[in-house]
């Protein structure tokens, strides 16, 4: 049995101030969850003016002589975005620190300029080719360099704080979206010129977070980390780019229930971040159960309403209400990504425009060589890989590896955590958390090794904490080594005997 010194009586402190140490529970990252930062109307902004997304054109598209220029638009634009998205990359790759006043500077006044050219050229039914094609590039280029501006913002957030933030930003562009779609033309154009501008000045009176020095992957070991750590969302945010792509030339038909669709999946997405379910990780709830199901119920209810009632409406919204629901699980999770400070905001959030530039432009090529038909039989096949795919990468056995350690643990008399408004003495138990806050503060444990550590004392493994804190594997075996090396252990039954038998 462990003596009883200093670290015993930190925990009595703690147990008996109520003090909570820096990260003590993990519960208490998500009490702020509901919070809504005022950021969130600035990024709906944003989103209500991206002219490389389909959602954002859209609304545009009933005014006259407006398609016969924007095909072209969206190509040239999309084209900038992937150029300059994979220059971006490859320059921070090579150690290239981007500054924030050129990247609000730069990135604003390109962005104005584009959303202006293409207002005028809707408006006016102009298609000049030297407008078009500078307004094209003008756009990609604008919306690479503020899409990093938003990442650096939104990477103070955890998952559960970007889901609810994010979802706020998505149902405020929807209603953007019908806004300019059923009001006059002129008052249409204001309402996206007036976006636009929101969408570069919130960013100048935020202060961006600081993340401190983060590395760039920079060897194969580390870009191979990087890609196990975005593997999830970069699939959700392809397959929905190339639908999108793919859907381009039908996307005005169903714009109406692609609204209902993004209003939903925010909901959704902002009422789960809200709740604390108990059992399992939201991370592991969306994107093993969720996102799977969601996918089987849009393979299935074309079936069931052809056979019941023929064509139905509810194929489409099904099919949007996955797509939708992907697409805003992904922005949460790069944001998550980027606030673990494994890897820089920048460097994931130009990966990510590379995929959606990439995956965006091969939906606009299928959409030319394939008919309406074939569409909707690409859409399928790709929903089919995306719920296979997703039920592939289930890792069962990385949930508990070490859960049969527990009822050992129990047997041999494990503290249990102390209920809500039970009277400390003597005899009382302390939590596993207020254990694990004084070993900290003892063994001068870092932030995120306390919070590793909590995650140990739960009998919980690497590809699980990777999972959960959204870093890579290798870095959590890291942490763990040093964890061991400062408590002087050998192996995971001595942290769990150490945690327990303080």
């Amino acid at each position: 049995m462990r003596p009883r010194g200093r670290c015993y009586n930190q925990m009595r402190n703690t147990e008996r101030q109520g003090i909570v140490m820096p990260n003590a529970k993990r519960g208490e990252r998500s009490r702020g969850i509901t919070k809504l930062s005022a950021s969130s109307f600035g990024l709906g902004a944003f989103f209500s003016s991206m002219l490389i997304y389909a959602g954002s054109v859209t609304p545009f598209l009933r005014y006259d002589g407006i398609t016969d220029f924007v095909s072209m638009f969206a190509r040239v634009s999309l084209a900038s975005l992937l150029l300059v998205s994979v220059v971006l990359a490859i320059a921070l790759y090579k150690g290239v620190t981007l500054p924030s006043r050129g990247l609000k500077g730069a990135g604003g006044v390109l962005y104005v300029l584009s959303g202006a050219a293409f207002c005028f050229m809707a408006v006016s039914s102009v298609d000049e080719p030297v407008l078009l094609y500078a307004g094209g590039i003008a756009c990609g280029c604008g919306n690479a360099l503020m899409c990093l501006v938003w990442g650096r913002i939104f990477r103070r957030f955890s998952l559960n704080e970007a889901l609810v933030n994010i979802a706020c930003a998505c149902v405020l562009a929807s209603l953007v979206y019908g806004a300019i779609t059923y009001a006059p033309p002129l008052v249409g154009v204001a309402v996206f010129m007036t976006c636009t501008v929101l969408a570069i000045v919130v960013p100048l009176l935020t202060q961006e977070s600081q993340a401190g020095q983060v590395d760039v992957p920079t060897t194969v070991h580390t870009l191979l980390s990087f890609v196990s750590v975005i593997a999830k969302p970069a699939l959700g945010l392809l397959v929905f780019s190339y639908v999108m792509g793919l859907t381009c030339y039908t996307f005005v038909d169903v714009f109406d229930l692609y609204l209902a669709a993004a209003i939903l999946s925010a909901a959704v997405l902002g009422v789960l971040a809200c709740l604390k379910l108990p059992g399992k990780p939201l991370t592991r709830l969306l994107y093993r159960d969720l996102v799977p199901l969601f996918a089987i119920v849009a393979l299935a209810i074309p079936n069931i309403t052809n056979a019941l009632i023929g064509e139905s409406p509810l194929t489409m919204l099904s099919t949007l209400l996955l797509y939708t629901f992907a697409a805003f699980l992904t922005l949460a999770t790069l944001c998550a990504i980027a606030n673990a400070s494994e890897f820089s905001s920048d460097f994931v959030f130009a990966t990510a425009l590379v995929l959606f530039a990439a995956a965006s432009l091969a939906g606009l090529a299928s959409s030319e060589a394939l008919s309406p038909a074939m569409a909707n039989v690409m859409v399928t096949v790709v929903t089919t890989v995306y719920a296979f795919i997703l039920v592939v990468m289930r890792d069962e056995k990385a949930d508990d590896a070490l859960e049969e350690l527990a009822p050992q643990l129990e047997e041999s008399g494990a503290a249990a955590p102390r209920r809500e408004g039970e009277e400390l003495t003597e005899a009382t138990p302390l939590s596993v958390a207020a254990r694990c806050d004084a070993l900290a503060a003892e063994y001068d444990l870092t932030a995120r090794e306390r919070e590793i550590l909590a995650y140990l004392a739960e009998c919980r493994n690497a590809p699980y904490i990777s999972e959960v804190l959204f870093i890579s594997p290798n870095t959590v075996r890291t942490h763990i080594h040093n964890i061991y090396r400062k408590l002087g252990a050998t192996s995971r039954e001595d942290i769990l005997k150490v945690v327990h038998r303080l």
